[in-house]
């Protein structure tokens, strides 16, 4: 299993390092979600946003951070972006460490759980580097004036995801 498991925290954010690892073997996994894999919310948000990645844009294939403050300091469960819809008002995730029933956060729910969230001003959103290993630097502002439809940048990064390798 990935390296950092020394936060007495939850396993909804080692769920995710464990995905990632799964589908793209440690190196490529650690590259995309900033450098490493933690298991607190708190580091894995500021790995995101160390490199220019963290923002309030709900994409597919992002990492969703819901906090108690709308800061990275304040991340408190975490999942993954299966799905976004057309108004991007909710979410679709998977996410682990959470209850099968139910709309809220459950502390501790010991089950994995495909989930529809709510956007709002405490979700942030961890942008893996699909395309080129490299970070999308691009600003909330620029993202959302951004004339692309939803559906055609779901397709580029499920284009990008495809043509990692792993190689571990």
């Amino acid at each position: 299993y990935p390296s950092t498991m020394d936060f007495h925290a939850a396993w909804c954010d080692s769920f995710i390092d464990w995905c990632f690892h799964q589908a793209y073997g440690i190196s490529t996994a650690k590259s995309l979600i900033g450098g490493g894999f933690d298991d607190y919310t708190v580091v894995s948000a500021k790995m995101y946003a160390k490199h220019g990645a963290l923002n309030k844009v709900p994409e597919v294939g992002a990492q969703i951070f819901f906090t108690h403050n709308g800061q990275a300091s304040g991340c408190y469960h975490t999942g993954l972006v299966i799905a976004v819809a057309p108004d991007g008002k909710t979410v679709t995730t998977i996410e682990g460490n959470t209850s099968a029933t139910g709309s809220g956060i459950e502390a501790n729910g010991g089950c994995v759980a495909k989930k529809v969230r709510n956007v709002n001003a405490y979700t942030l959103f961890g942008h893996p580097a699909y395309n080129d290993g490299a970070s999308d630097k691009t600003s909330a502002s620029d993202k959302t004036s951004d004339k692309t439809s939803a559906s055609d940048k779901t397709s580029d990064k499920t284009e990008a995801a495809k043509h990692y390798d792993r190689k571990e």
